[in-house]
């Protein structure tokens, strides 16, 4: 196991970014699959169940029908496993970048599946057509909300390659602020006369391999067309002497003003799920797909 050194906290301030490869064993990559295959068909059978898709998840389909489930939100209420590796050992391997102790700011972790479904899911409907993510940078979605420094952590669940939608990093842009423009069905995105959208760099790497970037530098993802998973875990940790929300567990909550928490909503349908399934009242129809049919 890859430990950050001197010479990773060097490249960190001057890119923006490191990576460790092959961080994580088989076996912790394995149990992290059968988690977000767990939640993958929670959030799918208690949609169907409840005949209301949750908003915890985004869903697209191609112009050839296949559907793929593109990301999961609001994660860590939902798992303990998850939570635990936020608090745990991601905090310790992140606080020499930070030089502080790191928080996980819970509400920016998210599980970035990317995974094609075999079957078309009738009671699923699809936001949009693909899977990308525009060029931007997080913090102009954290700033005014969660506190400054943010580090986002990304854990490959899956062997990273070319054709798989990987991460594409602008390197030192952490250190330049860029506006963005609102692009409808799309999000945030630099306009690409102020930055070159084609000069990104692809960031690869096999399963338990760990990706550490400033949430300032700006990046992006294609489509994934390698008709298998890209399943990245991600957290945002930041200074503790930044965070003014509560502390609890090493991990912190800031809400955004004057909503009510979406995570609590979906709890009470996903109860309800369990509750008919108890009650006899539904049988689960979907299934994670088994590693072995992909590629589709």
């Amino acid at each position: 196991m890859s430990m950050v050194t001197t010479k990773h906290v060097d490249q960190f301030q001057e890119d923006g970014y490191v990576l460790l490869e092959d961080y994580f064993d088989a076996d912790r990559v394995e149990e992290f699959r059968d988690e977000a295959n767990r939640l993958l068909e929670l959030q799918i059978n208690a949609s169907i169940a409840n005949d209301r898709q949750s908003e915890r998840f985004s869903i697209t389909e191609n112009a050839q029908g296949t559907q793929t489930f593109r990301q999961l939100n609001l994660l860590l209420d939902l798992t303990r496993l998850f939570k635990n590796l936020a608090i745990e050992e991601l905090s310790d391997l992140l606080a020499p970048l930070m030089s502080d102790n790191p928080i996980s700011i819970d509400r920016t972790a998210k599980l970035n599946y990317k995974q094609p479904l075999p079957e078309p899911i009738d009671a699923i409907e699809a936001g949009r057509s693909d899977d990308r993510y525009p060029v931007h940078s997080d913090w102009d979605y954290y700033e005014g909300t969660y506190p400054e420094g943010i580090i986002t952590t990304i854990v490959f669940l899956d062997d990273t390659v070319a054709d798989s939608g990987p991460l594409e990093v602008w390197p030192g842009t952490h250190t330049t602020r860029y506006e963005h423009d609102i692009i409808e069905g799309l999000g945030r995105q630099v306009p690409d006369d102020v930055l070159d959208h084609d000069a990104g760099e692809q960031v690869t790497g096999p399963a338990g391999s760990v990706l550490m970037f400033d949430c300032r530098m700006v990046h992006s993802s294609g489509p994934n067309v390698s008709g298998r998973p890209r399943r990245f875990l991600i957290y945002g940790h930041a200074p503790e002497s930044n965070v003014e929300a509560p502390i609890a567990d090493g991990s912190a909550r800031p809400e955004s003003a004057g909503s009510y928490p979406q995570e609590l909503i979906e709890s009470t349908y996903e109860n309800e799920y369990y509750r008919k399934k108890r009650r006899g009242e539904y049988t689960d129809q979907f299934s994670a797909p088994d590693e072995e049919i992909y590629p589709l």
